[in-house]
C-alpha cells in the first residue's frame, strides 16, 4: 500500500493487491478494526484488488491504516492536510478622491479565524481612518 494525502472534504482511497481473491480481508486504523458501512467507509474487493475509501475526510481520519489478508499485513498512512486559505475574489485597485471614502473588499473560499489588513508592511488597526476592517467569505 502507498501513503495517501488528502484535503478535508475529499474522499481518500487506499488499496492493495492480494494473491488470493478468496482471502479473509480485515482493515484497521491505528490498530482498531474498521467496519464497512456508510457513510464513512466503503470496502470492496474486486478479484485481486482490495480497496478502502474513506469518505469526506477530516483531520481525525489521519493515521496508519492496515489491510490484513489471511493474517499478512500491509500498512500505509493517510495524512489529511488542512487547506491553505484562498481568495474567491481578490482585492482590486481602487481610486478615491482626496479625503474621500474608499471601500476595499475581498472574499475567501473558507471562513477565516482571523483577518489581517496591511498597508505596505504595517498592520492596519481600526481607528479614525480605518473604521471597519473585515473580509467576507463565500
Amino acid at each position: 500500500m502507498m501513503d495517501v494525502k488528502a484535503a478535508p472534504g475529499e474522499d481518500a482511497e487506499l488499496n492493495c493487491e492480494i494473491t488470493k481473491p478468496e482471502a479473509f480481508i480485515r482493515w484497521l486504523k491505528n490498530g482498531h478494526q474498521i467496519r464497512h458501512g456508510p457513510p464513512k467507509y466503503q470496502i470492496s474487493v474486486e478479484e485481486h484488488l482490495v480497496r478502502l475509501v474513506v469518505k469526506n475526510v477530516c483531520s481525525r481520519d489521519s493515521g496508519e491504516y492496515c489491510c490484513e489478508a489471511d493474517g499478512i499485513a500491509t500498512r500505509a498512512k493517510l495524512e489529511v492536510r488542512e487547506l491553505q486559505h484562498a481568495f474567491a475574489r481578490e482585492l482590486r485597485d481602487t481610486r478615491a478622491n482626496e479625503k474621500g471614502q474608499v471601500v476595499l473588499e475581498c472574499e475567501t473560499r473558507l471562513p477565516a479565524k482571523r483577518v489581517t489588513w496591511l498597508k505596505g508592511m504595517a498592520e492596519l488597526q481600526p481607528g479614525r481612518k480605518e473604521e471597519r476592517l473585515g473580509c467576507v467569505h463565500l
